[in-house]
């Protein structure tokens, strides 16, 4: 084989090792579960931890810092073991959609009681006083008189990580992403299977603020990019662990500047909409997720009482607001910068609402189209 055709073979080794990496959190966790299975501790460690990384479902998240620490106590790394066991257990104290039952906590309770009396029998060991070296092809002994050393205190021998379960239930390996509170499988490499994705732990209430611009057409009246804002809030229902639908409500606000006909005078219109809004958000990537939503309610337009207004009729001023009907659709991309906080572009947002009585007859219907950047945060 020559030069050339080797590079080329090492290359294409290389990209296909490099496609066969995982690009999910399930992926890494299947890479985990088979790496500890196999005994691959280190590599078992490392899966979940990226599993971990890219996993943007909060009811999940506990259960890799489960598994890593199930494989660090199987690679008898007794700190590590227990760090990650105290941070599962933290976690889960905080899942009010699916605590921790009893059995299972006390489990995780007797590992990391067991896993800091190895810590502390390490230390001592690494901290005993050593009593001299050897020369290179010395037996070793020719040692200090007995009488100089004093002999360590007898103390039980170490437990290793991997046995602490010896006056405990038998180890039952790693979880399944979703599941904490099932733990079942004699064998400490049982593999337990996920049976599908689960929903996410619900937030009770997501808002969004948005602002930017909006093109707002009426008959033939012609107004510039208008300034414009959105609110949104509502309450999340995860699906799926990818699909989330929101059920809530929306105000949007536009102010229209306008030269009064009788005075000369510039005045303003202000336009409210009022609607009840749906919302379905669906995560194409660990932290990018598109969004489409669908309001309907009222739009309210105010600042017409003075005689002059170009919305009316014969420019006739009304004794109060106006009010109509105002339907709204939307699509959105989020970017997630922390779990509850998002980075939110509205490309194109549209609103229409047709033309009430009294307003100018060349006014069909009032429409706009925005566009708009904003953030979004789930609480």
């Amino acid at each position: 084989m020559n030069l050339r055709t080797a590079l080329v073979a090492s290359l294409l080794l290389t990209a296909r090792l490099a496609s066969a990496s995982p690009t999910t959190s399930d992926g890494w966790y299947e890479e985990g579960q088979t790496q500890y299975t196999l005994g691959n501790f280190d590599k078992a460690v490392d899966a979940f931890k990226k599993g971990f990384e890219l996993e943007t479902s909060d009811q999940k998240k506990p259960s890799y810092l489960y598994n890593i620490a199930q494989a660090y106590r199987q690679a008898n790394d007794c700190k590590n073991a227990v760090f990650f066991y105290k941070r599962f257990l933290a976690m889960k104290a905080n899942d009010t959609a699916k605590p921790l039952k009893p059995e299972t906590k006390a489990d995780v309770d007797g590992w990391v009681k067991d896993g800091e009396a190895c810590m502390k029998q390490q230390d001592d060991l690494r901290n005993k006083a050593p009593d001299g070296t050897v020369k290179p092809g010395d037996d070793g002994s020719k040692r200090p008189p007995a009488d100089a050393v004093k002999p360590p205190p007898v103390k039980p021998p170490p437990v290793k990580p991997a046995d602490t379960t010896a006056a405990k239930p038998v180890d039952t390996g790693t979880v399944a992403v979703h599941d904490t509170d099932t733990v079942t499988g004699p064998d400490t490499s049982a593999h337990v299977s996920i049976d599908g994705p689960q929903p996410a732990a619900p937030h009770l209430l997501s808002v969004r603020l948005l602002g930017g611009g909006s093109k707002m057409s009426a008959g033939h009246l012609s107004f510039g990019i208008l300034g414009t804002g959105t609110l949104l809030a509502g309450y999340p229902i995860a699906i799926n662990d990818k699909l989330t639908l929101e059920a809530g409500a929306g105000l949007t606000f536009t102010q229209a500047s306008f030269d009064n006909m009788t005075t000369g005078t510039t005045e303003s219109s202000k336009m409210f909409g009022l609607f009840a809004n749906a919302g379905l958000r669906y995560a194409v990537a660990p932290k990018v997720a598109v969004r489409g939503d669908v309001g309907a309610g009222l739009l309210v337009l105010s600042g017409l009482g003075d005689d002059g207004n170009v919305f009316t009729q014969g420019g006739v001023g009304t004794t109060g607001a106006l009010s109509m009907f105002h339907a709204r659709v939307a699509l959105s991309a989020d970017y997630l910068v922390t779990n509850a906080l998002a980075i939110t572009v509205t490309p194109i947002a549209f609103g229409y609402s047709p033309a009430k009585s009294g307003l100018r007859s060349d006014i069909s219907s009032i429409t706009s189209i925005d566009f708009m950047l904003g953030l979004g945060y789930r609480m």
